[in-house]
């Protein structure tokens, strides 16, 4: 496998470049994009890789020039690679990345609408799924005073904190865990993940979440 991530910088050689800096080929830094190109083949076909991972593809801006070789140099790689590509992006079809730039009748001629297949990555409900995603998590956290189940039983929590979204969650776990090993604790607790801010926008919905909780908990007394 490997994994490479696209900037608004990105063009045909530096996308053959960072191919070539993930396997650490002595040649990443030197030689035309062609050459470049060559090297990234013989890497992915030498270490037998068999899924290439392609992030941030939103940063494609198939109206320009650089955007728009980069975008065929891709179906280039996916024709001589026996390769099962992933590419990840923000709201590629609202920017009519699958129409590569074309409008009217010629947006027929697009080939990234014939050859990939989208599956939409929404946010977490807080059902059984939010509690397994949760669970797999816990297992892979090594704090030395962490106890079997910490996460676990933070779930209700963590989807407030979050509102399902898993680059939140993630983001709160890892600065959880950074802060429970610089403060001695090595272990999770709400009370210290109450001390780690996240997103801006996960705060938000934080306290909106938390004030219509109160307020339905209120109602619920009343109606007692």
């Amino acid at each position: 496998m490997f994994r490479v991530g696209l900037t608004s910088n990105t063009t045909l050689r530096t996308l053959n470049k960072m191919i070539c800096q993930f396997y650490g080929h002595p040649g990443a830094d030197r030689g035309s994009a062609a050459q470049l190109a060559t090297y990234a083949l013989d890497c992915v076909l030498s270490c037998d890789s068999r899924v290439g991972i392609i992030d941030d593809i939103h940063f494609i801006d198939q109206n320009s020039r650089d955007g728009l070789a980069v975008s065929n140099h891709l179906k280039w790689l996916a024709n001589e690679l026996p390769v099962t590509f992933i590419y990840a992006g923000v709201g590629l079809g609202e920017r009519r990345f699958f129409e590569e730039g074309l409008s009217g009748p010629s947006a027929a001629l697009a080939q990234s609408a014939r050859r990939w297949t989208r599956l939409e990555v929404g946010t977490f409900a807080h059902d059984r799924h939010w509690t397994s995603l949760i669970k797999a998590v816990d297992k892979r956290l090594v704090l030395t005073r962490g106890q079997p189940g910490q996460l676990a039983g933070l779930a209700d929590y963590l989807f407030v904190r979050t509102g399902g979204h898993i680059g939140s969650l993630m983001t709160l776990i890892n600065r959880g865990a950074f802060k429970a090993i610089r403060t001695g604790a090595e272990a999770m607790s709400q009370e210290l993940l109450d001390t780690v801010r996240i997103d801006e926008a996960s705060e938000k919905a934080r306290h909106r979440l938390e004030a219509a909780t109160r307020t339905s908990g209120e109602r619920r007394r009343v109606r007692r």
